[in-house]
């Protein structure tokens, strides 16, 4: 992960990537009336850096500092299935599946076959792995040389955030991490 790479004049890279997306998230989240969140993984732990929460009293919330684990949430598996493989197996083997829900990834073995999944499809899905009845969409932030760098979600109750609805969402995720990767692009010259 971009741990605290310097892009010049002392400013965090991960500093960099939130200033950056900002707008694009609030942008995303007012489109979809749903929680966004930006993260980027940190040892074996996503790290939260931006949270635009949805205007809606029934919402799902997170924070900015919060760390989640990686197998139980659609930003970490985002995250994963983008690594480098050797990298990915490194952090696979030292992971705990302690499981936050009775849907929460069991075993090295289910998610391999997610993060496959996440790979073939361009997104990834939290289906009340990390909290009951909350759904989450995420797709990986990545480089111009496709090296991931984080990842961006869309977040709500599964009764907002419908089967029906993924593929639109993760479309608008797609889009977004596009325009996020660009402006990156261009500050990194």
């Amino acid at each position: 992960g971009p741990k605290l790479a310097k892009l010049g004049n002392g400013v965090s890279y991960q500093g960099t990537i939130r200033r950056t997306s900002d707008d694009i998230l609030e942008k995303l989240r007012d489109q979809t009336g749903e929680t966004v969140n930006l993260a980027v993984l940190d040892q074996t732990e996503i790290l939260y850096l931006s949270v635009f929460q949805s205007n809606h009293t029934f919402r799902m919330v997170s924070e900015v500092g919060r760390r989640r684990p990686l197998h139980s949430t659609a930003l970490g598996k985002a995250i994963l299935a983008y690594l480098p493989p050797a990298q990915q197996r490194k952090i696979i083997e030292t992971l705990h599946f302690e499981p936050m829900t009775p849907q929460t990834i069991a075993s090295e073995k289910e998610l391999h076959e997610d993060l496959l999944k996440v790979h073939r499809r361009g997104y990834a899905l939290d289906n009340e792995e990390a909290v009951v009845g909350a759904c989450c969409i995420a797709v990986p932030l990545l480089t111009q040389k496709q090296a991931v760098i984080g990842a961006i979600s869309i977040s709500g109750p599964i009764v907002r955030v419908t089967r029906s609805q993924v593929p639109e969402f993760a479309n608008h995720l797609c889009n977004a991490a596009d325009e996020i990767a660009k402006r990156l692009s261009v500050l990194h010259g």
